[in-house]
């Protein structure tokens, strides 16, 4: 947005700090800068009848230029987008100094293969959608429970009884009738039966947490056969965590785990296996929809280059609204999956995994 303000000189923006200012009253670099609305060519903006020349106008576009305030496409805004769905997104990212065309094309044609469709894989297939993912598929043999809806929102009450898979992909074709969102109800008991379901996935997220470690230790070894990039999604009553993976490039999931084992570990992750209780999620709607909107966001950083997180597990506290590095390791060596040594721990008897 462009205004004067006041007799001070010409705003580019609205916020509170992402403003720029341009000390000046000129009548003549008002009118230029409401061309610059990106359908106008600098052919345009050259036969106004102005006083200022060319050098006046460069002057201009170099100094918007270098705070993101303008950025200099090749085509008409309103030809790089599908009619209005995606202007706000590409003026964010241009606004943030990304090509916003080009990552609106990327995330077109992306692949990208989520394992659950409870609350954060619906969650965050409806983000991704959003933000224009055009192939998603989901995998989970689960059906809607009265107990889902509290914080499972693409699920209404006449949803009880039907797949979630099937409810998500109504939900996301009902607003974006143009994604392809392809579904599957196979049960994640083997590597083979991740591997099947990746196919010619570009990104794969994990977002399903049962049986504990040995789930997400099934879709890393499918994922690092195939050399898809993974991202891993865990929540508790205060907390979310997430850890991004490359496979052969950065640490995995495994790692992760040798890094952390010791005799107490075990002891720990042997106690949850033994026993009977089966709790209740403690989680609300909020902290659900913080966490997928964190870790979709989280994954768009990685997609733009903006920022990494590999070889850190990241935690997002509900109560303090902070993200923290929690633990960071690195690729070991003796890794069971990406590792160039034999391990011999007693850790992968207890969460073993079947090929």
């Amino acid at each position: 947005m462009i205004y004067r303000y006041g007799t001070d000189g010409i705003r580019i923006g609205t916020d509170d700090t992402d403003v720029v200012q341009l000390n000046t009253t000129s009548e003549d670099i008002f009118s230029i800068l409401k061309l610059m609305d990106g359908n106008h060519s600098v052919d345009d903006l050259l036969s106004m009848n102005t006083k200022l020349n060319i050098y006046d106008i460069s002057a201009i576009v170099v100094k918007l230029f270098k705070v993101h305030a303008l950025s200099i496409l090749t085509q008409k805004l309103d030809s790089l987008t599908t009619g209005d769905r995606f202007k706000s997104d590409i003026t964010y990212y241009y606004s943030e100094g990304i090509d916003g065309f080009e990552i609106l094309n990327t995330l077109a044609n992306l692949k990208i293969t989520i394992f659950g469709a409870g609350g954060g894989g619906s969650l965050i297939a409806l983000q991704l959608a959003n933000l224009g993912v055009g192939n998603i598929h989901i995998v989970d043999p689960d059906a809607i429970s009265e107990s889902n809806l509290n914080r499972q929102i693409l699920f209404s009450a006449k949803d009880i009884g039907k797949l979630k898979v099937d409810a998500v992909k109504k939900y996301l074709s009902d607003r974006n009738p143009k994604i392809n969102v392809t579904t599957s109800t196979r049960r994640i008991e083997r590597v083979t039966d991740a591997v099947k379901e990746l196919s010619d996935a570009d990104w794969v997220f994990c977002c399903i947490d049962e049986p504990p470690y040995i789930a997400q230790r099934t879709v890393n070894r499918a994922c690092f056969s195939r050399k898809i990039p993974s991202l891993y999604g865990f929540t508790s009553r205060d907390s979310a965590k997430l850890m991004v993976v490359y496979p052969g490039k950065t640490g995995c999931v495994d790692c992760l785990l040798t890094n952390r084992d010791n005799l107490q570990f075990r002891k720990l992750i042997a106690s949850f296996q033994n026993a009977s209780f089966l709790p209740i999620t403690p989680i609300i709607v909020p902290n659900m929809m913080l966490e997928t909107a964190w870790i979709t966001r989280r994954w768009l950083d990685e997609l733009t280059e903006k920022a990494s997180c590999v070889n850190t597990l990241l935690r997002f506290d509900f109560n303090t609204l902070k993200e923290e590095k929690f633990i960071s390791f690195d690729r070991e060596n003796e890794c069971p999956t990406c590792g160039k040594e034999c391990s011999s721990s007693k850790l992968w008897d207890i969460i073993q995994i079947k090929d």
